[in-house]
């Protein structure tokens, strides 16, 4: 555990110790992040809600096996994570984000066989208090090596729509998010797609209604003007020759 200094871990494994609230160290943690997104992982993960009652939900996760995987010891975790709680903790650092709120079933996870299963479901009972903003709040679950700390696999949720947020290997990034304006910037990262498939960027409202769309995409950084919208939370999907290779959760204040 790292308390009061700026660290980040990547999978459970590289480990970065520092920060600075006035010098970026993206420079310092982007190889980091390069290092590990090479790497394949033998799981999928799917994560499905139903609603129960108020804020209470029946939480699947799917796990299936592709390859074999080291004799060891695997848990499933499900985490609540919210975002943009105010919290004064520096010069002009007046929130945080990605803030663990709930773990289950506990801080252990819950182990699971993957060595004699190539697909198995585990379920979650869960109930969230109404202190928590569901509109800044999702779902994460996570396999992780029990050995070696390593995790595995993850998936996320969006607790109000109910998408996972699948982004395939570093596809698209958008910034700023949220955005103030309406204004996002979205970088496709693989220059190979646009240049060969037919591309297109669908913007979703979270009732699935399509607010805005921009077809025949020649270049790897698109801005998208949504300004004059409805605040709120928004989807961006980008489709390649009508198929759909990444969803990307953007946010109008």
């Amino acid at each position: 555990n790292s308390y009061s200094f700026p660290t980040s871990v990547f999978d459970g494994k590289e480990i970065f110790f520092g920060g600075d609230p006035n010098e970026s160290v993206y420079d310092e943690l982007f190889p980091i992040y390069e290092q590990r997104k090479v790497l394949n992982s033998p799981l999928n993960l799917t994560v499905s809600k139903v609603q129960t009652a108020g804020q209470s939900y029946d939480i699947s996760v799917n796990i299936e096996r592709y390859a074999p995987m080291l004799a060891h010891d695997y848990n499933v975790f499900l985490v609540l994570t919210e975002s943009h709680l105010p919290y004064n903790w520096g010069p002009d650092l007046e929130e945080v984000n990605f803030v663990e709120r709930f773990m289950w079933p506990d801080v252990y996870g819950q182990p699971i066989d993957l060595l004699n299963n190539t697909n198995l479901t585990e379920e979650f009972s869960i109930s969230i208090g109404d202190t928590i903003t569901m509109a800044n709040s999702e779902l994460v679950a996570f396999v992780q090596d029990m050995t070696t700390l390593e995790i595995v696999q993850a998936s996320k949720l969006d607790l109000i729509t109910g998408i996972e947020d699948k982004v395939e290997k570093g596809l698209i990034s958008v910034y700023p998010n949220p955005s103030s304006d309406g204004i996002f910037t979205v970088n496709l990262n693989n220059p190979g797609f646009y240049q060969t498939k037919n591309c297109s960027i669908i913007i979703n409202d979270i009732t699935g209604n399509t607010v805005k769309q921009i077809d025949g995409i020649q270049s790897s950084s698109i801005e998208i003007n949504l300004s004059g919208i409805k605040p709120g939370i928004y989807f961006i999907q980008i489709v390649f020759d009508d198929a759909v290779y990444g969803v990307a959760k953007i946010i109008v204040e």
